[in-house]
């Protein structure tokens, strides 16, 4: 990473509200963080509606971290972003757009260059993960690899199907670009068109 020599250990923030759902977050966040050795420099909880930012920001300032990873609601999150913007504090955010929703798209600009997103998506159970073996002839052993097949797989058997008994490159493409919110299984929904033919979320 370009913001820390690699001799030495990334440092993360963990800011998180108190819920079920954020504390699983938390606990996966964690898990991943002693595997590869992050160094978790600050694990802050809050009760919602008690965001305190200026004591949150505070430890930012403090501490240093390299990484910010937020846990909570689209409000709080569009408070942290705003107060962040307007102390010119330059720390990545990390946050998941299942939490925030669109407030992650409504940020300030300046802050929008620190912004990281995830969008959570399922893996296929093991029986499809079977298939793509038997269908492949290979076990494989990687399965974010597997999962990005598997998807590519099930988007051109769906198109094939579409395309009836003549396929060509022509009627291919055609078929291809009235692909809308096609579930994969292993992401979300792709959606194709004349000028969008790369598969993405609409």
């Amino acid at each position: 990473d370009s913001r820390r020599d690699r001799s030495q250990r990334l440092r993360l923030a963990v800011i998180h509200a108190e819920g079920e759902y954020e504390e699983a977050a938390v606990a996966g966040a964690l898990a991943q963080g002693k595997l590869h050795e992050l160094e978790i420099v600050i694990n802050r909880r809050y009760l919602p509606g008690r965001f305190l930012l200026p004591e949150i920001v505070d430890l930012f300032t403090a501490k240093q971290p390299d990484y910010i990873l937020f846990f909570g609601s689209s409000q709080d999150f569009e408070a942290l972003a705003k107060y962040m913007a307007q102390a010119e504090l330059n720390i990545p955010v990390a946050t998941s757009t299942a939490m925030v929703g669109r407030a992650a798209f409504s940020t300030a600009s300046r802050f929008a260059r620190q912004l990281v997103l995830v969008h959570p998506a399922a893996l296929p159970g093991e029986d499809d993960f079977s298939e793509l073996a038997v269908l492949s002839g290979k076990p494989g052993n990687n399965p974010s690899f597997q999962a990005m097949a598997l998807g590519a797989a099930k988007i051109f058997v769906e198109t094939a199907k579409r395309s009836g008994r003549w396929l060509n490159r022509a009627v291919r493409v055609n078929t291809i670009e009235q692909l809308h919110d096609f579930k994969t299984v292993v992401a979300p929904p792709v959606s194709f068109g004349p000028r969008h033919q790369f598969g993405a979320q609409d």
